[in-house]
């Protein structure tokens, strides 16, 4: 859903991509920032209806992927650490990365890329900021909340969780 409130909200602000990479980079970095509130940083992991899940999907790697979450992913408040964990992980960076980029969780490779990058993505950040009015982040946070919500209605309708 971010996907389609930053091309409805933010994307008609920057100027063309690739030539102007940094500010595109900046505006996802803007967009990786939204506020999640505390409460909602939490996942009780005994409360996950794994019975009601169906047949097809394999309970080990969900699993895992909640864990991940619960543990590493949702109760972070360094902004860095989600930039720096996709920099470890997606494939087209590889190459200039000296780290071994499939270990998990959040460890001194993880903390070492923050370190190494920082200063880019807060120019990238800079660039993004003085592009997109506020207004346009305004809207772009309530669709994207709006529209995830209305998605999860929608399964919630079909699938009857």
């Amino acid at each position: 859903m971010a996907d389609i409130a930053n091309w409805t909200h933010i994307l008609k602000h920057l100027p063309p991509f690739p030539e102007e990479r940094a500010a595109h980079h900046g505006v996802w970095l803007l967009a990786d920032r939204l506020t999640v509130s505390e409460p909602d940083r939490k996942i009780n992991l005994d409360n996950v209806p794994y019975g009601d899940a169906p047949p097809w999907v394999l309970m080990a790697p969900v699993s895992r992927l909640l864990n991940t979450l619960v543990m590493h992913v949702l109760p972070q408040t360094d902004p860095w650490i989600a930039e720096a964990t996709y920099v470890r992980h997606n494939a087209d960076l590889r190459q200039a990365e000296p780290t071994d980029l499939l270990a998990s969780g959040i460890d001194a490779t993880v903390l070492a890329i923050r370190d190494r990058h920082r200063f880019e993505w807060e120019e990238c950040i800079k660039q993004a900021e003085k592009l997109v009015p506020l207004s346009a982040w305004v809207e772009f946070e309530r669709s994207a909340i709006e529209s995830a919500i209305a998605v999860m209605h929608l399964l919630d309708e079909r699938i009857a969780i």
